[in-house]
């Protein structure tokens, strides 16, 4: 069977919800045209845009300095941000500088007023002895020694948001008219690695299917780099050259032009709609950084992304002589995982899977980690099936030819492998469904041995946990492990509590609580956290979870009118089981500005 994520299409519903007793024998009906005007003023305060910035440490993103002891992170203090860091193995925390020094320096630097509580920078990276800085504060770029209190301009690619840094942080790779460069890192010389690319039929560039892209094509930018990855020793890229050129033309139509033109314009991007029969295609190559070679992968004609419009996930072997890339059938019931060789471009498959509906390599497509893949030393892979009815882990021997061996199992969903440490012997993923009594969406850390016999919960609350960054799309992220994989940031909150970011070693040890959220400034503002809920659905023995907005004002005898949120899935579901969710604060696919309607007398059910 599919897992529960997998469900049809919720029709939006109507409904009728009453604040008194359900056998009462009569009930007003709620006027609609009854709703005060200031009611509108109180729903807006609850929208997305509004609610940004009430609630404070909303949660805490390590950015980690080499070698993994250490991390910082911007906090939200008194009426500025602070920036603070923190000793891994101790959980204490010390300014990561003297901020009013830095805000002076900054100030003297381009002759622009700072605040030491509004520095607003984007990015950092400290020297080994934590003496100087490397730092983005809106335009500016700078190189600070923090013991002399001074800083110099950097030029503007040094923190270039297009690019794409190689793991040695020698060099990046970015989208330059439709090709692929490379810059060094240290003095900025760049250098093109391909020649042949042209509009509609690009290097590493968004296809039109990709939120952002319309922004792309009226700024006149190539915009970051999509599915491109560096292999581990810093010497190749693996880069899919993206052909749209036979996919339809989607027109969109800006009534009120964004530069102010009084007159409406259409902007084009490219999407392949279902039943169209020419969808956009990737063609894959391995590009040799420092000789300039590129090698096409021999891939099967019928080798496409997971979802229509998407490219392929590629992953590097430890040795960077090998990659493997998942190909899907058009219809995404057949997947093979091929393994390609980085010399030659030869590929061949390791891991066939089928399904009489449609596979997946992950649960979820928002705010996921991509493709559940991952090498274990050079010759194994642990991949995502839901060959027993569950979405669990195989360990594929590419070396032999062994059967793929089950290291998960039971009625309970993997959500995102992270990564596998062969030393130790361990793999780490997130999962839900696992933990008796709890919210099955909850998504929990555990970690296996690799033999499959040993599974630990490392996040023991009974709560939503993340160990990943908050975004809309990750394919592929980076999670809040430090690089050595000793320690990791936990933010954990449910639709009733906000967030509380806690520091825990890689066997769950709690080393310290980092930060618990402040949503007094959001409730003062009218917001009140919906109520969980399960109800059996119509065959009278599945669970369905979900929430329910109350109506705000509701008084006894009336009926008010229930709204259902849906959103057409499959790839995420809507109903919220995080704080920041509820709140609108940070939104995922379909959920939308759910409280407010409650202003308006009517309930929000999610499910």
């Amino acid at each position: 069977m599919k897992s529960p994520f997998h469900c049809p299409f919720l029709p939006l519903a109507f409904l009728v919800w009453s604040s008194a007793d359900a056998h009462a024998a009569e009930h007003e009906p709620y006027r609609v045209d009854a709703v005060p005007a200031e009611a509108y003023d109180r729903a807006v305060a609850l929208t997305t845009v509004a609610v940004q910035g009430t609630v404070k440490n909303p949660s805490v993103t390590p950015r980690w300095l080499p070698g993994g002891e250490a991390f910082w992170y911007r906090r939200d203090a008194g009426d500025g941000t602070e920036y603070v860091l923190v000793d891994a193995d101790t959980g204490s925390q010390r300014p990561a500088f003297d901020h009013e020094a830095l805000a002076k320096a900054l100030s003297t630097l381009d002759g622009q007023a700072r605040a030491a509580n509004a520095l607003a920078i984007d990015a950092m990276h400290f020297d080994e002895a934590l003496s100087s800085v490397d730092l983005k504060a809106g335009e500016l770029a700078a190189r600070c020694d923090l013991r002399a209190a001074t800083c110099e301009t950097l030029p503007a690619w040094r923190f270039d948001p297009f690019q794409l840094p190689s793991p040695d942080g020698t060099r990046a790779v970015f989208a330059r008219d439709d090709n692929l460069w490379v810059r060094s890192l240290s003095d900025g010389e760049e250098r093109q690695l391909t020649v042949d690319g042209e509009q509609d039929f690009s290097y590493g560039t968004a296809p039109g299917v990709v939120p952002g892209k319309l922004n792309m094509i009226r700024s006149g930018i190539d915009g970051p780099l999509f599915w491109v990855t560096w292999s581990p020793d810093s010497t190749r890229v693996a880069v899919p050259r993206i052909d749209e050129r036979r996919v339809r033309q989607y027109l969109f139509t800006e009534a009120l032009p964004a530069d102010g033109a009084n007159a409406p314009r259409s902007v084009a991007k490219r999407i392949a709609l279902i039943g169209d029969r020419d969808s956009t295609r990737f063609d894959w190559f391995v590009v040799d950084v420092a000789s300039g070679t590129v090698r096409q992968l021999d891939l099967p004609p019928d080798c496409h992304g997971q979802y229509l419009g998407y490219g392929h996930d590629t992953f590097w072997s430890p040795d960077s002589r090998r990659g493997l890339i998942a190909c899907f059938s058009q219809r995404a019931d057949r997947l093979s995982l091929l393994v390609f060789d980085a010399q030659t471009g030869e590929t061949r498959p390791v891991f066939e899977d089928a399904s009489e509906t449609f596979l997946d390599l992950n649960h979820a497509f928002y705010g996921s980690t991509g493709a559940n893949i991952r090498f274990v030393a050079n010759d194994g892979v642990i991949v995502f099936s839901e060959r027993d009815g569950w979405g669990h882990l195989y360990l594929v021997d590419m070396a032999g030819g062994d059967a793929p061996r089950q290291l998960t199992r039971g009625p309970w969903l993997v959500h995102d492998l992270l990564f596998a440490d062969e030393a130790e012997g361990w793999f780490y993923y997130t999962a839900g469904g696992r933990e008796e009594g709890r919210h099955p969406y909850f998504a929990h850390l555990y970690r296996t041995s690799l033999q499959g016999e040993r599974t630990e919960l490392l996040t023991p609350e009974d709560a939503h946990h993340r160990v990943i960054p908050a975004s809309f799309f990750l394919g592929g992220t980076n999670t809040n492990f430090s690089p050595d994989r000793r320690y990791f940031v936990d933010n954990h909150s449910r639709v009733d509590r906000p967030n509380r970011a806690a520091l825990r070693r890689n066997d769950g040890t709690l080393v310290a609580i980092l930060e618990e959220a402040d949503a007094s400034a959001l409730y003062a503002q009218g917001y009140v956290p919906p109520e969980p809920f399960t109800v059996k659905a119509a065959d009278g023995e599945t669970e369905v979870y979900g929430v329910l907005y109350h109506p705000k004002h509701r008084e006894p005898g009336i009926k008010y009118p229930v709204v259902e949120q849906i959103y057409g899935g499959p790839q995420t579901t809507v109903a919220p089981v995080r704080f920041e969710q509820a709140a609108a604060i940070d939104r995922v696919g379909g959920q939308g500005n759910l409280a407010g309607m409650t202003e308006f007398g009517l309930a929000v059910v999610v499910m």
